[in-house]
């Protein structure tokens, strides 16, 4: 089965921790919603957060921070 990430692309550093409180909050309703195995929606298996910047990590939360700028080249 393949990958399912979950994006969010905000402009600024300064929102990262909304946006990661985001796509957590989107990662457990998904869980909750799940029932059994049969279903066309599944939990996310990466959540990643494109903000602006240089510099790329994965907070302890699970969620990967990879600026925009990361993507060139």
């Amino acid at each position: 089965m393949p990958i399912s990430p979950d994006f969010e692309c905000k402009l600024g550093s300064g929102e990262i921790e909304e946006a990661a409180a985001h796509l957590l909050e989107l990662k457990l309703m998904i869980r909750k919603a799940i029932v059994g195995e049969r279903t066309i929606i599944r939990e996310p298996d990466l959540l990643i957060l494109m903000p602006g910047g240089e510099l790329a990590y994965t907070r302890k939360d699970g969620v990967k921070i990879v600026p925009i700028g990361t993507l060139k080249d």
